[in-house]
């Protein structure tokens, strides 16, 4: 399983701080994001800090240039959930993080039941 990890680019450095696998995770407008029938969810909480020169929004656009893959032991791929914005903790969206600051990002991703997550990958598009 994923462990405690650390990503630096131009744009930003991403910890990885933790990995969890739930059916449903709790949001801040009530209704939980949930597993579909034969799925669970993959949540990973990371720490980012903004080292780029340009502003980065989160929970809307994500790191500009990066492409975030997760795959499990058997080599598929997770399918990343984009209500990041909803999730308690994460910034809100349209917040733009200067360069220098930094925040906790939780990702979660949609897992084919009983998957075990392995790999986090970071493309940088640059």
């Amino acid at each position: 399983m994923l462990g405690e990890t650390a990503a630096d680019f131009v744009r930003g450095t991403l910890t990885v701080s933790s990995v969890e696998v739930v059916g449903e995770v709790a949001t801040n407008d009530g209704g939980p994001i949930t597993a579909a029938a034969g799925e669970q969810l993959v949540v990973i909480r990371t720490h980012f800090v903004n080292k780029g020169t340009a502003t980065v929004d989160l929970s809307c656009s994500g790191v500009p240039d990066w492409y975030i893959q997760v795959f499990d032991t058997e080599q598929r791929e997770l399918a990343q959930v984009f209500e990041t914005y909803r999730i308690p903790g994460n910034p809100e969206c349209n917040h733009q993080m200067l360069s220098g600051q930094e925040a906790d990002w939780t990702l979660v991703f949609r897992a084919v039941e009983g998957a075990t997550p392995r790999v986090f990958q970071i493309t940088d598009s640059r």
